[in-house]
């Protein structure tokens, strides 16, 4: 895996917040010595197609520009520092002196000339107060105008209102002739008909009197039935008298109806009329009103613009006043203003000059410190790969029986010399064939797993078949599934120091321990990639088993900076087991009835 890192010079984060500190510094020298190779490699090349196909000059134009150095005695360009000699001390006081004649000269220019801005623009304002002035006389004159036009607009509605109510008082005399005309009419109507009346009941009277007498021989002889006849007439006459009276009474009262219905329509329309003339009236009085607050508001603003003009007369006399007395008076000003932001400017660019240099001293200083410190953690981690190599040398020397157990880590040869930047990426060198003393290098797979179920496969399919998560026909005490970096420290939260579990990975080819420090909880990679056992990193001891690891490690720290020893394993504490996917059908009931 290492081998990998070097040659792809790319770490995946996950894998990188899994490694302890002092692994993650033993990397990061590995890397850079890496790049330094390359770097180193690929100069050399460059300097011997140089030397190779050496650039051929350019031919020089006829009438090119080139820049010459005057060259010194010792063959390098002469250089003249200016103050070192004591003529140039006398010129650079003089210089020094020409220069301050010279800035006193232009900062009394400078303060003429704004003196003369200054006196340039109190002009313009000047001219534009003139202006206004112009302004507001014509603004004088048109409210003149504005008043007189509305005071003839006055006198016109006021005529207007005179002429309707003039107007009003005619229509209600016509009206009230037209009623009197109307009442007039009626009370003639009424006698004509009440005449009428009496002429035909005279008339009827009469007829009725000539009928007796003309028919009063025939009826003498027949009495009886005659008799009988005119009771039966006068009785039918009388109805038919009722009825008229009746029908006339009925058109009477209609007439009456609709002689009422007309004179209420006229009274309506009449005091209608009446009132249109009165709101009139009313909205003329209003207008007048309007009229005369205008004019006043207008009389107002007149006098307003009278006591301003005259207030800025008195202000333009006092101003002129004022110009000529403080011109030479404000010229002095300038000049000792400008002299003041010049030294205040070069105060300020020493003060910057000097803040920079005490930032840049404890710049320096923090590097320096930051440079120490990582050069002490550096040499830490690298007198800690130091002791672990002699340390396993004194093992294999001390235990010749474990050699079989524990034996070095297999040499590789280094990783092939990169090109130069292309397109086309690097081929990976082939792999070197496996150890005598080990089993075969099991089959190529990609540098982390891409799921879960992938985990599951590598694990049957290569560890299970090493029998490497038993000791003899029990599972490790301390051996757990595919748990998460929170779950595990759960599981050793209230464990004392000490504790510690092995747990499969999800993100490399192997396990984690997890080690319960006094201070927290510390996770360490187990590579797998090269068929042994070994922490994550560079000259790691390689075991042949996990068990076996787990064994040294019970004896010997993992780091010496830390002394991480695994005394205490940590085992399940749920029914089923978490390792339960991981083993096939046919043994997950035989796992459950295995307790820690």
């Amino acid at each position: 895996m290492l081998a990998q890192i070097l040659r792809d010079m790319y770490v995946d984060p996950e894998l990188l917040a899994e490694l302890p500190e002092e692994q993650k510094q033993i990397l990061f020298v590995k890397m850079r010595e890496e790049q330094v190779r390359r770097w180193r490699l690929r100069e050399d090349e460059l300097e011997k197609k140089e030397a190779m196909n050496p650039p051929k000059p350019r031919p020089q134009k006829a009438n090119a520009k080139c820049v010459e150095f005057l060259i010194a005695v010792d063959g390098n360009p002469w250089v003249w520092v200016l103050g070192e000699d004591d003529d140039d001390k006398q010129d650079f006081e003089a210089v020094l002196k020409k220069k301050e004649l010279e800035a006193l000269a232009e900062d009394e220019k400078k303060a003429k000339e704004l003196a003369h801005k200054e006196m340039e623009e109190i002009k313009r304002k000047e001219f534009e107060r003139q202006e206004e002035e112009r302004k507001l006389k014509e603004e004088e004159a048109r409210l003149a105008r504005e008043a007189a036009a509305r005071e003839a607009e006055k006198k016109r509605l006021e005529e207007e209102a005179r002429l309707a109510a003039k107007k009003a008082e005619e229509l209600r005399k016509e009206e009230e002739r037209k009623r009197q005309e109307e009442e007039r009419k009626k009370r003639e109507e009424e006698e004509r008909r009440r005449a009428e009346e009496r002429r035909k009941k005279e008339e009827e009277e009469k007829r009725q009197a000539e009928a007796r007498e003309k028919w009063k021989a025939v009826e003498e002889k027949r009495k009886a039935e005659e008799e009988k006849r005119r009771i039966e007439l006068e009785k039918r006459k009388q109805e038919e008298e009722l009825a008229r009276k009746k029908a006339e009474e009925a058109e009477r009262r209609a007439e009456e109806e609709r002689k009422v219905r007309e004179r209420a329509l006229e009274e309506a329309r009449r005091k209608k009329q009446e009132q249109e003339a009165l709101e009139k009236a009313r909205k003329l009085e209003e207008e007048k009103r309007r009229v005369e607050e205008q004019q006043k508001e207008a009389e107002k603003k007149q006098r307003e613009v009278i006591e301003r003009l005259q207030q800025r007369k008195a202000e333009k006399e006092r101003r002129d006043k004022e110009l000529l007395e403080n011109e030479s008076k404000r010229a002095q000003e300038i000049y000792a203003s400008l002299r003041k932001a010049r030294e205040a400017l070069k105060k300020k660019e020493d003060d910057q000059m000097q803040k920079e240099e005490a930032a840049w001293k404890e710049q320096q200083k923090k590097a320096d410190d930051e440079e120490n410190r990582r050069r002490s953690s550096v040499s830490v981690a690298r007198r800690e790969v130091l002791r672990e190599r002699e340390e396993a040398k004194r093992r294999s020397m001390i235990e010749p029986t474990r050699r079989k157990s524990v034996s070095a880590k297999p040499q590789r040869p280094p990783p092939p010399v990169p090109s130069r930047p292309s397109d086309v990426k690097p081929a990976a060198p082939p792999r070197p064939p496996p150890p005598s003393n080990t089993t075969p290098l099991r089959p190529r797979r990609s540098v982390k797993p891409k799921s879960k179920k992938n985990v599951i496969e590598w694990f049957r399919q290569e560890e299970l078949a090493k029998r490497i998560c038993y000791d003899g026909d029990q599972i490790l005490p301390y051996f757990h599934g595919i748990i998460s970096r929170q779950d595990a420290e759960n599981l050793l939260v209230n464990k004392p120091p000490g504790s510690f579990l092995v747990r499969v990975s999800e993100r490399v080819w192997g396990y984690t321990i997890t080690y319960r420090a006094p201070e927290r909880c510390k996770h360490y990679l187990v590579d797998t990639s090269e068929n042994t056992y070994q922490f994550f990193g560079h000259n790691q001891i390689a075991h042949e088993t996990l068990k076996d690891l787990v064994e040294f490690h019970k004896q010997r720290p993992i780091t010496g900076v830390g002394q991480e020893l695994l005394k205490i394993p940590c085992g399940q504490d749920c029914n089923p087991p978490d390792y339960q996917e991981l083993l096939p059908p046919t043994q997950k009931s035989d796992s459950f009835s295995t307790k820690f």
